[in-house]
């Protein structure tokens, strides 16, 4: 198990490499989740001198991973638990501006500019007032020029404000009202980066409305058509909720109405397994409920009707946001699994061959595409009135959800039988697609428990190739 790391151990270990002559302040986020108690994990420290100095030494020290992040601003990390999900990362940079005073009043908000003097002093330094507004609950900006100077402040400013329950001042609403010609100057991957960080938040809807309502996702995902608003935010509702009562730790009420708890009876039981699969795939760069979330935001938002499909709008705009190749084939192969699922879920009767086949097919994208039919069926209106197609999806969710979390081994990837080899040499069949048709077959059978051993593979195989 990873260890967990207190800020007060982390400050004493920065004083064992910081020489008393030198100056060294935690600033940013960090004060900021201090003060509200809550658990902090990224530490942003800025030092007058000596910063790659002390943060080999704080590495060596805490045993941590050392990084130049950037040289010409000189700063670097110190990665904690760099190989777990319960990593620390510790940023050191020079001291922006002549006085800790400068640095703090050239930051956003004035709750992120609030710094700690740990070593001499151990007090707070507070020129504008962000303790006072955190009591407040209000978002201000530190000078009145912060957004023009990086509009991504303002995507900031509604992440912040949304997760902390802040109320924006006026002038950050008007600076917000006014951003739209601005918004060429930030990097599209800055944007991509805080665009993420909104969507791994718990109130999602709430931020996207924001977007919208701030032209960022204007300028993000621009299109000629105005957006069905109704059915983006139904959407975003619905898959918000769902992940939520399926996938995060249960809580009675949001699963106190007929529906939720319907979804939780029939699929309450695949919870850590789900939880497991959206938040914990180390091989995506974003967690893939939030890819999730992009690929319902980039279907719905001001797309262009009957001129592409949807999956080019998905590969599109997934592109433009420069994701990786392993994001951008998840979001289109969820939907081409969500599509392949109007007809499997309509079937009355199946084998395991039918759930088979789907995987073969997508993969680990099939729950995805599950989860996407879920979202469409949970927002009809009509299973509120009558519940038997909610029930219908439900059961069928339930059967693929089991067959890929707990019988995989016999349903998904069965163990052959005969391998393709041993049907070449058996049977005196050169290798060419043959084979493949013959160890499908072979495999299909084994999961209709039709064949359980090597013998009545053998006999299975000869049967098939005689009857050809």
């Amino acid at each position: 198990m990873a260890k967990q790391y207190d800020y007060s151990e982390i400050f004493e270990s920065i004083k064992k490499v910081v020489p008393s002559s030198v100056q060294i302040y935690l600033v940013g986020g960090a004060v900021r989740d201090i003060i509200l108690g809550k658990k902090v994990r990224d530490f942003d420290f800025v030092i007058e001198g000596l910063v790659r100095p002390v943060g080999r030494n704080l590495a060596n020290e805490l045993n941590g991973k050392f990084y130049v992040l950037d040289d010409d601003r000189n700063m670097v990390r110190v990665l904690l638990n760099a190989d777990s999900d319960e990593y620390y990362c510790i940023d050191i940079s020079q001291l922006n501006g002549s006085t800790l005073e400068e640095d703090l009043y050239s930051r956003d908000f004035t709750i992120n500019a609030i710094a700690i003097d740990f070593i001499q002093k151990n007090k707070f330094i507070d020129p504008m007032g962000g303790v006072s507004d955190l009591k407040e609950k209000k978002l201000r900006m530190c000078n009145l020029e912060s957004i023009k100077s990086d509009p991504l402040r303002g995507m900031r400013a509604i992440r912040m404000a949304v997760d902390y329950d802040l109320t924006m001042d006026s002038d950050l609403i008007h600076a917000l009202n006014e951003i739209r010609p601005f918004l060429s100057v930030a990097s599209v991957e800055r944007y991509r980066d805080e665009l993420f960080k909104i969507l791994d938040g718990e109130k999602t809807v709430t931020a996207v409305r924001l977007l919208d309502k701030y032209a960022f996702l204007d300028f993000l995902f621009p299109g000629k058509n105005p957006t069905n608003d109704e059915a983006l935010y139904d959407w975003l509702r619905s898959a918000e909720h769902l992940i939520n009562i399926l996938a995060r730790e249960f809580r009675e009420d949001e699963s106190s109405n007929l529906i939720s708890g319907m979804a939780v009876l029939k699929l309450g039981s695949f919870r850590d397994q789900l939880n497991e699969f959206f938040y914990h795939d180390n091989n995506l760069i974003h967690e893939r409920r939030s890819l999730l979330i992009f690929s319902i935001i980039a279907r719905f938002y001001r797309t262009e009707e009957n001129s592409r499909s949807v999956s080019e709008i998905l590969k599109s705009r997934s592109k433009k946001m420069l994701l990786s190749t392993a994001e951008m084939k998840l979001i289109i192969k969820s939907y081409e699994a969500f599509m392949e699922l109007h007809s499997l879920f309509n079937l009355e009767e199946y084998s395991d061959v039918v759930i088979y086949r789907y995987f073969q097919k997508f993969g680990d994208y099939g729950i995805d595409g599950i989860f996407l039919k879920l979202i469409e069926t949970h927002i009809n209106k009509d299973i509120l009135r009558d519940s038997a197609q909610w029930t219908k999806v439900l059961d069928h969710a339930a059967r693929y959800f089991d067959a890929w979390f707990n019988h995989f081994d016999t349903i998904i990837k069965p163990k052959p039988l005969l391998s393709g080899d041993q049907i070449s040499k058996l049977f005196n069949i050169p290798a060419g697609p043959e084979i493949g048709e013959l160890k499908n077959a072979i495999l299909e059978a084994q999961i209709e428990n039709l064949i359980t051993d090597r013998e009545g593979a053998i006999k299975f195989t000869r049967n098939l190739i005689e009857s050809s």
